[in-house]
């Protein structure tokens, strides 16, 4: 799997593996890079199906997802890091730590689902098929309603044109079986939380109406000694609409652990 990796390295210190959201991939975290490489060394890569990364032939699991994220650990020469997940990211950043307990010494968990209600569930699965059926231009419109505030919709269109591109560069079939990964995958996030016992930050935003503060202090209080954070007034893409808000909780948190 190395030859197939796309991923960068920038800074030193203790290792941080940021892991983006479903359709997007690792340019996502360009706010990100020059102020948490400062304390940290940051490592983004491309997931599977996604950026620079080789297509999705066939449906993935979370043994494929974690084999990946050992590849570059691998890669990089790091025997264990932090890993930042956002969205789909924070499941993997999950199934790591519990699976993987010798490669993770902490986890921070953006804008991230746990026990989906049956109504979001079907909701989710509802868009995998249409995804499936070629429905790719009219779920990224609902995505970005979903995403950002009607303020910074407003505000910033070239934002929301460069997330609408990067979406229509998905292929059809990766697309689908990342898609559908995340569709069936709560249930199995939920079940990692007892095994987790390494720092955790959640946070999450007020608005955000699929990864919910509600699901944010659930996870909070399954994983221990795990604390939670509520972004106001911000929807699912906190990490695009406020950055800072972010680095100024994750900063802290990983000095901590360095410690």
């Amino acid at each position: 799997m190395s030859d197939s990796l796309s991923f960068d390295d920038t800074g030193s210190g203790l290792p941080l593996v940021l892991i983006h959201g479903l359709g997007l991939d690792r340019f996502l975290w360009d706010p990100f890079v020059p102020a948490l490489s400062r304390t940290c060394r940051v490592i983004r890569y491309d997931l599977l199906g996604h950026g620079a990364a080789p297509p999705l032939a066939a449906p993935v699991n979370s043994a494929d997802f974690n084999a990946q994220v050992i590849a570059v650990l691998d890669a990089c020469e790091i025997d264990r890091a932090v890993l930042m997940g956002f969205s789909l990211g924070g499941i993997i950043a999950r199934t790591m730590a519990a699976g993987h307990p010798d490669r993770v010494a902490g986890i921070v968990l953006l804008n991230t689902i746990s026990t989906r209600p049956p109504d979001i569930r079907r909701q989710v699965r509802d868009r995998a098929d249409r995804i499936d059926a070629g429905d790719t231009d009219g779920i990224s419109a609902q995505a970005i309603e979903r995403w950002f505030t009607p303020a910074f919709r407003e505000a910033h269109p070239e934002a929301i044109h460069a997330v609408l591109d990067r979406l229509g560069r998905n292929s059809a079939s990766s697309y689908g079986h990342a898609y559908r990964y995340f569709a069936d995958s709560d249930a199995e996030a939920a079940a990692t939380h007892g095994s987790i016992n390494i720092p955790t930050l959640v946070i999450t935003g007020e608005d955000d109406r699929n990864s919910t503060p509600a699901m944010a202090e659930e996870i909070s209080r399954d994983i221990a000694g795990a604390t939670a954070h509520i972004l106001p007034g911000l929807r699912h893409m906190g990490l695009v609409e406020d950055p800072d808000a972010v680095i100024e909780l994750v900063v802290p948190f990983v000095k901590e652990i360095e410690r």
